[in-house]
Formats: C-alpha cells, structure tokens, sequence
C-alpha cells in the first residue's frame, strides 16, 4: 500500500473525487453528451444521414483549459483515500496515456479545425500551471512550427489508417 489517507486527508481526497465527478460532467455538457458518449455518430450513421459540421466555440470551462474532461478524469484516478501498487501502476499507465493524447488530440484540432484552433491554443493552455511544452498556451512563434507538426502527424496517421483499412479490406477478400 503506497497511502492510505484518513482524517482531514481523507475528506480532501474525497472533495477532490466528487469534484472531478462535478467537473467530468459539467465538461461534458458543454461538448455534448451524444458525442462525448458516441451517442449522436451511431444515431446518424445508423439513420445513414450525413452529421452536421459543428463550429468550433470555446464555452464554459474551455475558456480556460483545453481538456478539461481529461483533466477531470484524472482527478478520479488519482484523488482515492487508499493507493496500492497495482493501482499506482494503472494510474500511472492512464496519466502518460491521457497526457500523449491530449497532445495528439490538440495536433489533430489544429488540423481538422485550422486557425480558429490555433487562435484558442493562444488562449488556453491544455492543463493549470502548464508553463510549458506542448500542453502549455502556444506562443506565436512556435504555432507556425505546431502548425507544420500538427499537419504531418495528422497527415501520417491518416495515411496509417488508410494502410490499415487496405490490408484489413484484401485480409477478408482473401479469407472468403
């Protein structure tokens, strides 16, 4: 057992819990609970109707934070009275997890989204106290280098998908 709190340590364990709770989906509600859930995708997939593009808005907590359901979620993971070593483990799996995604999902805005995106990531860093790196507020002369990045993983990991999709395609061809 790496802690176990009680006492005042405890309550604070628990305040933070609930309030990550209070916060995952108050964010969520600002995003939208059919997409946050996958919900609103399979109504119009299944309907076989094309989803309406939506326009990018910074409302709520994202004025301040770019992810703030991630930040929420970690917040459940971490703020527990009682930390043994496999949960310390998972915990730790799930924050470098959460952290490498915050990355990819800001690189995947910028480019889907172009720059009213890069105009936000000026505003609002992705995480509190983030001085720094790429979850920290973009200054301007280092956007056009994200840019240019954001564009190549973006560009790379949909060529990946293509690849992916083609071998998965001529796998089943084969195997009928």
């Amino acid at each position: 057992m790496l802690w176990n709190l009680d006492g005042v340590k405890q309550t604070g364990g628990r305040v933070g819990f609930y309030a990550s709770w209070l916060g995952l989906l108050y964010s969520i509600s600002w995003t939208g609970f059919g997409f946050q859930t996958g919900w609103t995708q399979w109504l119009f997939g299944y309907r076989r109707e094309k989803m309406p593009r939506r326009e990018f808005v910074a409302r709520g907590a994202y004025h301040l934070l770019r992810h703030p359901v991630y930040l929420s979620f970690l917040g459940l993971i971490w703020f527990i009275p009682t930390m043994t070593l496999d949960h310390a483990e998972l915990t730790g799996v799930w924050t470098i997890y959460i952290g490498i995604g915050s990355i990819l999902k800001d690189h995947r805005l910028l480019f889907y989204l172009g720059d009213p995106y890069a105009q936000y990531m000026h505003r609002a860093a992705g995480y509190p106290l983030m001085l720094n790196g790429p979850l920290a507020t973009v200054s301007s002369q280092t956007s056009v280098l994200n840019n240019t990045q954001a564009t190549d993983v973006a560009f790379a990991l949909k060529r990946r998908v293509q690849v992916c999709s083609a071998v998965a395609g001529s796998t089943q061809r084969r195997s009928t």
